[in-house]
């Protein structure tokens, strides 16, 4: 049985990413980067190479699969921000966010997200997938 991966995220980074082409080799693209890095990284990255490209000619941008594949998210140092406003929300050490994200990704990939030297990290929305109905049941 192939184990299926949240997409959620990749509809996330798809919106976000500025030349939208060959949507089912990016969601492969996509999968395969979620093995050497997290969904916050990789939007983190589509956020700011969204901003570098505004207002250049679309030709010179990067297909998504072309990104995801070379690891384009790394081209941004964790140091270079703006980040706060490019990436969404930033869950700070022992806040409940940050504990709820963790808690997604180890029930969805068996590991903590990775923490900054402040020990918060970067993610797309305040709260991850299905945390309000969770805490609604």
């Amino acid at each position: 049985m192939k184990q299926e991966v949240d997409l959620e995220g990749f509809y996330i980074f798809w919106a976000t990413y500025p030349r939208r082409v060959g949507k089912l080799a990016a969601i492969k693209a996509y999968k395969r980067a979620l093995k050497v890095s997290t969904a916050a990284e990789i939007l983190r990255g589509a956020k700011l190479y969204a901003k570098d490209q505004a207002g250049k000619d679309q030709q010179f941008t990067a297909h998504p699969t072309t990104w995801l594949n070379a690891g384009r998210w790394g081209d941004y140092p964790a140091e270079t921000q703006s980040v706060g406003a490019a990436c969404g929300f930033y869950a700070a050490f022992t806040s409940a966010e940050l504990d709820a994200w963790n808690a997604y990704g180890r029930r969805t990939k068996g590991l903590n997200y990775p923490a900054d030297k402040r020990g918060g990290w970067y993610f797309p929305t305040q709260w991850p997938p299905g945390y309000q109905t969770e805490r609604a049941a």
